[in-house]
């Protein structure tokens, strides 16, 4: 057979080709999460640029300058710096979702539901502790240190380290869950084959096994650990009865 037979015999084939049915629909969801992705982009460009705005905006109005010193109110301050910690809770939460969402699947494979259900709880827990931070750190009056020569440039220092506390938790949060969901998956995936698959030991395969023996140890040192931390606090609890007993 010639080339040129064999080229035509190909085109012949090639001509006969038919796509994929939902080779359009692949290409449009494609097409839609792009510009999904570009409108949330710009969304939280124009969030960020607005929020930036709206705090220079916010120190124009109150700040002023007496005998060569910056002054500003200190409720001033202390509102701008309140909102500039709920901006970020508000903004940085969602993120991290949507961002912990396909590796919460990845490490609920075996039930992807348990995953979605599983951030939801962490989003209860997320909001119920940056939300108390906030709280513990709201000053209704102003503090010694904010009324001397040096005030602003104190109570500065002291907003700029509460917003920084409250970013450091949150990197170690984030970092805590993302270290300790793989344990979390593997347990729950451990109980839900002994629930489902009725199958004696001996006849699991050899990664099961492991896997199984692995979530046993993880539940075992959780344990042994919460029984330690619980007589610590029950020797100091008696330690202190005694104590005021005593005295």
């Amino acid at each position: 057979m010639t080339v040129e037979q064999r080229l035509r015999e190909a085109l012949h084939k090639a001509d006969a080709y038919t796509p994929s049915p939902d080779l359009f629909a692949r290409v449009q969801r494609s097409i839609e999460e792009d510009r999904a992705h570009r409108r949330r982009t710009w969304k939280i460009a124009a969030g960020i640029g607005a929020g930036v705005v709206a705090a220079v905006a916010w120190v124009l109005l109150f700040v002023d300058i007496e005998a060569g010193r910056v002054t500003m109110p200190w409720w001033s301050l202390e509102i701008l710096t309140n909102a500039v910690m709920l901006a970020l809770v508000l903004t940085l939460g969602p993120l991290i979702r949507r961002f912990g969402r396909t590796y919460a699947e990845d490490v609920f494979r075996t039930h992807p539901i348990t995953g979605d259900r599983f951030l939801g709880l962490l989003d209860v827990a997320y909001y119920l502790v940056f939300t108390a931070y906030i709280v513990l750190w709201l000053y209704f009056e102003p503090s010694l240190e904010w009324l001397g020569p040096t005030g602003l440039s104190r109570q500065l220092e002291q907003s700029l380290g509460r917003v920084g506390g409250l970013l450091l938790l949150m990197g170690v949060m984030h970092g805590v869950m993302i270290f300790a969901m793989p344990f979390i998956g593997l347990v729950f995936a451990s109980t839900r084959h002994r629930v489902l698959v009725r199958e004696p030991k001996a006849q699991w395969p050899p990664e099961v096994a492991r896997a199984h023996r692995a979530a046993a140890f993880i539940i075992w040192a959780v344990v042994i650990l919460g029984g330690l931390w619980l007589l610590q606090l029950l020797i100091g609890l008696v330690l202190g009865l005694v104590g005021g007993a005593g005295s």
